[in-house]
């Protein structure tokens, strides 16, 4: 006997999915458009100009990693409080685009050229390869002593030093395959993401560990890294990296700009008007530092945009971008110090600003399509490979059954907020279901 109870009826999956496509959100996030003109302002901007018509790098590439790296290069002795918060011009940056064409480690060979020049003390901070939090402790760790009688010797002789630590305690870490960080801090144990955590914040580190003494207090770490979209996207969705590790990263696209098969020939002398300006502002730094104040067309700026930079947002990319005022608040420090003076002026904040929205526009270009909800995107590839939808029962099967009506429920709905996904009343023999359609024009 035929089963009329819920039979499909191919000719009404059709149609709804036709209804569902009518309801798909605009067509698909493009590459974002580069930082406004606002952003190329002082020594940052002056070297992306030198010789952005002369190297295949992105001008974005150029201009954030220089950023990062004389961030690093001011140190601790220039801040803002924020409250009982203390920030500092270190930054952690993402630098995302394709693997072997996208010219990531030919920009910040440029800014490392020029950094260094101006302080070649500096240069001597640079670290490679991040393992694990202790790695990071030992590159800026503090002296170390035995106590009197250890180690053999008579009881009541003096500590002496075992190890005289690191007096410098500026660090950049390049971190050229990402993913492999990534990797690291997902395993269970690893202390590497808190150690970051702590070091963004600019906290004395240390690991709770018997196997391991060391401290490191004062440390300003910076970070500069590099990866693909395609292993960004798999391996991030792979371990909690954007639970409170990944807003601590400003996320920045990059591409190769220009074809150039003889290199580009920049002009004898061209750069050092800018490694001098860079060295002044560094010696400014040192002979004067503190805290920064805001001047009061700033000040009126800063009120204004405070209120959306520190709302809330959806979505993974919502939280990847949960920093948003701190970040921008960072990079206007940044571009205060480089003109030498502690003082954020409108055209600091301006700048600042516009980079900022770049790395808004770059975080929704990577991530606007995941919801930070494992489970969700799991279902939004299952829809998106099925070419007629799915019924929530078919879901549940599709899911290996280990997902409850309730979370399947939560899912969708961060789905359908999204625009990731449309739902469909499909008829059958019997009641009418609900089918599911992935929404490939937000998705992609």
């Amino acid at each position: 006997m035929a089963d009329n109870s819920a039979k499909l009826d191919e000719d009404s999956i059709r149609a709804s999915f036709a209804s569902a496509k009518e309801a798909e959100a605009e067509p698909v996030i493009q590459w974002p458009d580069p930082p406004d003109d606002a952003a190329l302002h002082g020594p940052a901007g002056d070297l992306v100009r030198a010789i952005r018509d002369q190297t295949e790098s992105d001008p974005a590439a150029i201009l954030i990693q220089f950023l990062v790296a004389v961030g690093n290069a001011f140190g601790r002795s220039l801040y803002r409080m924020v409250e009982a918060t203390r920030h500092h011009p270190n930054l952690f940056l993402a630098l995302v685009g394709p693997s072997a064409k996208g010219r990531k480690g030919t920009a910040w060979d440029w800014c490392v050229s020029v950094v260094a020049k101006a302080d070649p003390t500096w240069a001597l901070r640079l670290q490679t390869g991040l393992s694990s939090g202790e790695g990071v402790i030992h590159a800026v760790r503090d002296p170390t002593a035995k106590e009197p009688g250890e180690g053999g010797g008579r009881k009541g002789k003096r500590s002496r030093a075992t190890d005289p630590g690191v007096t410098d305690k500026r660090a950049l870490f390049i971190q050229p395959e990402f993913s492999a960080v990534l990797k690291v801090c997902g395993r269970e144990g690893n202390t590497l993401s808190d150690i970051l955590r702590a070091a963004w914040d600019g906290k004395d580190l240390q690991v709770a560990s018997k196997n391991s003494g060391e401290v490191a207090t004062a440390p300003h770490i910076s970070l500069v890294s590099h990866i693909s979209r395609e292993e960004l996207r798999s391996t991030l969705a792979d371990n909690d990296a954007a639970n409170g590790f990944g807003n601590r990263f400003l996320w920045a696209c990059a591409k190769r700009a220009n074809i150039l098969p003889f290199g580009g020939k920049v002009k004898p002398g061209a750069i050092d008007p800018i490694i001098s300006s860079v060295a002044q502002a560094l010696a400014f730094a040192r002979a004067n530092p503190g805290e920064f104040g805001f001047e009061p067309r700033a000040a009126d700026v800063w009120g204004a945009v405070y209120p959306s930079l520190s709302a809330d947002r959806t979505g993974l990319a919502g939280a990847i971008l949960s920093r948003a005022e701190a970040q921008t608040l960072r990079l206007a420090m940044l571009y205060a110090a480089l003109d030498a003076t502690r003082t954020i002026e409108l055209e600091h904040l301006e700048a600042a600003l516009a980079l900022w929205e770049y790395c808004e526009r770059s975080a929704a270009f990577i991530f606007h399509d995941k919801t930070g909800n494992p489970l969700a995107d799991e279902i939004l590839s299952k829809l998106l490979g099925s070419q007629l939808g799915l019924s929530r029962t078919e879901i549940h099967n599709a899911l290996n059954r280990h997902s409850s009506a309730g979370e399947i429920d939560q899912a969708l709905g961060a789905l359908q907020a999204l625009g990731l996904a449309v739902k469909a009343s499909t008829k059958t023999q019997g009641r009418p279901e609900e089918r599911w359609y992935a929404n490939k024009k937000g998705s992609r």
